[in-house]
């Protein structure tokens, strides 16, 4: 182009008669099938396969009846206990989906790139921040009183009236200091212009920032320092080997050094153990979330788990 020279790369998705099917029709469905298979290998081919169908018509079936599950109240949310160890109390809770369909839990690994793919994050993410709000108000009246972190997805925060949403479901309930939102540290990279503004938005709301999955991404010191956000949580793949691997060690004391110097709570996510509790807690790091404690639990348990955590 003009004197500069690109080089391109492609793919391609192939389908044969009558392997792929019969009608102008089916061989197209075939060959896109087959081209989103290629897709994720990138600048190949790739011919359509019985077993693709399958597949392809597994994800259309589900995705059909994700779209059905909102209107028919099947998603959930599970409660996982944000500790306190120096206070020994629980100060926070994390809201996390589950999709409960023809009587079985099915957990969010499943379903939710889907619910990107097809835009329904949007939705249901708003969805999840009215019931938090809801319970927050309930629980209030119960006597517990704690801040409830809420997952949110890029697709949500750079959807344009995310925050007038946002906005006006927070003006029913005038609990905004009480919400958290976490973005994972890699999608928050991959847009970080985009979603910076959004942040600082919801800042003005009340609401937290948090960056969860932290470490696993490539976050830049200076972003770190210009980012509006409250909290760091430390990735549970540098949790789940401490102590024994060193190197795992001096990355999560890096962090918990890092955030203090930046003034910023951490948590250590995915703590199952005692000896990872009690590392944690002499480098420095005072809050903690993990099966030590406590999986995450539908509503009435967490409540009887929280009027219970003194007990323990």
């Amino acid at each position: 182009i003009g004197s500069e020279k690109f080089s391109i790369s492609f793919s391609i998705g192939i389908s044969l008669y009558p392997e792929g099917g019969k009608t102008v029709e089916k061989l197209m469905f075939a060959a896109e099938s087959a081209l989103e298979k290629a897709k994720t290998k990138g600048n190949m081919f790739y011919f359509f396969k019985d077993s693709l169908a399958k597949k392809t018509f597994h994800i259309i079936k589900l995705e059909n009846q994700i779209k059905q599950a909102l209107k028919r109240n099947e998603f959930i949310l599970f409660y996982q206990p944000l500790i306190d160890i120096d206070e020994k109390r629980i100060f926070g809770a994390e809201a996390l989906l589950r999709w409960k369909h023809k009587g079985k839990i099915i957990p969010p690994l499943e379903f939710i790139e889907i619910l990107e793919k097809n835009g329904l994050i949007v939705d249901v993410g708003c969805w999840i921040i009215e019931q938090v709000c809801t319970q927050i108000g309930k629980w209030k009246e119960k006597g517990i009183s704690l801040s409830v972190s809420i997952n949110v997805s890029p697709v949500q925060m750079e959807s344009p009236d995310f925050t007038k949403r946002v906005q006006s479901i927070l003006k029913k309930y005038d609990i905004s200091d009480s919400i958290e939102f976490e973005i994972t540290e890699t999608k928050l990279m991959e847009n970080l212009d985009g979603i910076f503004h959004t942040i600082q938005e919801l800042k003005k709301l009340g609401i937290r920032t948090s960056i969860d999955d932290f470490g696993t991404g490539y976050s830049s010191l200076l972003y770190l320092k210009k980012l509006p956000v409250q909290t760091l949580k430390i990735d549970r793949e540098f949790i789940k080997d401490i102590p024994d691997d060193k190197d795992d060690l001096q990355i999560t004391r890096t962090i918990i050094d890092l955030g203090k110097n930046f003034g910023l709570k951490v948590i250590a996510e995915g703590v199952e153990t005692e000896s990872q509790q009690n590392v944690l807690r002499f480098l420095g790091c005072r809050y903690m979330q993990g099966f030590l404690y406590s999986p995450p639990l539908p509503e009435k348990e967490f409540e009887k788990f929280f009027f219970n955590f003194g007990s323990l």
